[in-house]
């Protein structure tokens, strides 16, 4: 009976033990928006952005890239609406100045847009990081003989 409390102790704890450690996450573009991957296995957005929540210093990244892409997206609708500007005065007007205001607008907003999109993506790469970077604790439980005969020991 003692030896079968025993194994279902060690059992038990070396779950435990399998489960304690946490799986990184990655995310790889697709087609129109990225795939989310705890380890090898596929998780939807919300799930990845619930996973990084757990570290606060990832989840700061995570919101700052959203607000970048946000910004990247109003400067391209700011591009769109200067290059449709530009081309409807062609042949209305007499004056040179319309299209080029709307060519120095084109380019401004472009550069802007490429400018926080470039930042929006290393936000979040960075955020990956800072999560999977966290999950390297060394904390561990081990069952084994100690000097009092056998013992569970906590190493952090």
């Amino acid at each position: 009976m003692q030896l079968t409390k025993v194994s279902f102790i060690i059992i038990l704890m070396m779950g435990i033990h399998s489960k304690s450690f946490a799986q990184e996450l990655t995310m790889f573009p697709g087609f129109g928006s990225y795939q989310f991957y705890q380890d090898d296995q596929k998780i939807s957005k919300v799930e990845f952005e619930t996973l990084l929540s757990e570290n606060a210093d990832a989840n700061n990244d995570w919101i700052k890239s959203k607000k970048d892409m946000k910004t990247s997206l109003l400067f391209l609708g700011a591009e769109i609406g200067f290059l449709y500007w530009g081309i409807s005065s062609i042949g209305r007007t007499d004056s040179n100045l319309v299209p080029i205001i709307s060519l120095v607008g084109v380019l401004g907003s472009a550069t802007a847009s490429i400018v926080f999109s470039l930042s929006a993506n290393k936000l979040k790469k960075n955020a990956i990081l800072k999560y999977n970077n966290g999950l390297e604790s060394n904390t561990s439980i081990d069952i084994g003989l100690q000097r009092n005969g056998l013992g569970i020991s906590l190493n952090f």
